[in-house]
C-alpha cells in the first residue's frame, strides 16, 4: 500500500467539483472545515440541485430542498456554494430521458478569478458562510397621476418630540419612508387613521391631504426617515395647509 502523503497546504483557494447535493459532506467537509478556519477560501461547486436525488418527491420540489439543506452545510463549513446549473437524467412515462449538459471543462472554463460567471444574481448574492438574505415587503404604492416625473430623489430624517404633530399638510410629490423609531398615528384623507410602529414604511400621495403624521406617545420621542421623489431640486418638499397645526394642539 503506497505511502499517505500529506495534503499540500501552499495555496489559498479551492473549488471542490462534485455532482450533486451532500456529496462533500460524505467526502471532504471536515477537511473544508479545517482550511476554512485557518483563513484559506473554498468553493462548493455543484453540477446539479439533485433534483431526482429524493424518491417519490417530484423534482421541482426536491431541487429547493436538497440546494437549500446543501447551502445551510456549507454555512457550518463556513465556505462559498455554487449550483451549476446543470441536469441529470430525467425519469419519464418511457423510461429515461438523458438530458445533454456541458463537458466540465467548459463549466470550469467559465470561472473568472473566484467566481462562476454562469451562476444566477440571486446565487452570486448568496454568501453561505452567512445566513440567505430575506426580504420582507414593506411599501408597495402605485404613483398618482399628479406625481411629476421623478428625476430627483431627496431624504430627510425628521424628529418628532414626545405628543408632537405634523400639523395638516401635503407634499406637491410623492413621499414614502420607513419609522425608524417610536411610532406614529398616520392618516391621509380619505382613509382611516392607521398606527405605524418602527419599521414599518408609509407613502403620502402626491398632492393629498394628510390628515394626521402624529408622534403617538406622550412621554417618547420618534422618528422618521423619508424620501421625496422630486422632478427638480428647487421644488418644496412639504406644504403647510392653514389651520392645521391649531386645530390638533386645540387652538381656536
Amino acid at each position: 500500500m503506497p505511502e499517505v502523503q500529506p495534503f499540500p497546504s501552499d495555496w489559498n483557494t479551492a473549488v471542490v467539483l462534485v455532482p450533486h447535493p451532500d456529496d462533500p459532506e460524505y467526502g471532504c467537509a471536515a477537511a473544508v472545515a479545517k482550511w476554512t478556519s485557518s483563513g484559506k477560501t473554498v468553493h462548493y461547486a455543484l453540477a446539479c440541485r439533485g433534483e431526482m436525488g429524493i424518491e417519490g418527491m417530484p423534482p421541482e420540489e426536491a431541487g429547493p430542498l436538497r440546494e437549500g439543506e446543501q447551502r445551510r452545510s456549507a454555512a457550518i463549513a463556513a465556505c462559498w456554494c455554487w449550483f451549476l446549473g446543470c441536469r441529470g437524467a430525467l425519469a419519464s412515462n418511457d423510461g429515461v430521458e438523458q438530458r445533454r449538459n456541458p463537458p466540465l471543462s467548459a463549466v470550469i472554463g467559465r470561472w473568472e478569478g473566484e467566481r462562476p460567471t454562469n451562476a444566477d444574481p440571486e446565487t452570486r448574492m448568496n454568501d453561505t458562510r452567512f445566513p440567505q438574505l430575506e426580504r420582507e415587503p414593506l411599501l408597495e404604492a402605485r404613483l398618482p397621476a399628479a406625481s411629476p416625473p421623478v428625476r430627483l430623489v431627496k431624504g430627510a430624517r425628521i424628529r418628532f418630540a414626545p405628543g408632537q404633530p405634523t400639523g395638516l399638510h401635503r407634499h406637491p410629490v410623492s413621499t414614502c419612508g420607513v419609522v425608524t423609531r417610536g411610532s406614529f398615528t398616520f392618516q391621509v384623507e380619505g382613509d382611516a387613521p392607521r398606527r405605524l410602529e418602527a419599521g414599518d414604511g408609509f407613502f403620502e400621495p402626491a398632492c393629498a391631504t394628510i390628515l394626521r403624521f402624529d408622534n403617538a406617545s406622550d412621554s417618547e420621542p420618534a422618528e422618521i426617515v423619508c424620501y421625496y421623489l422630486a422632478d427638480t431640486a428647487d421644488r418644496p418638499a412639504i406644504e403647510m395647509l392653514e389651520g392645521g397645526m391649531a386645530s390638533q394642539l386645540g387652538q381656536h
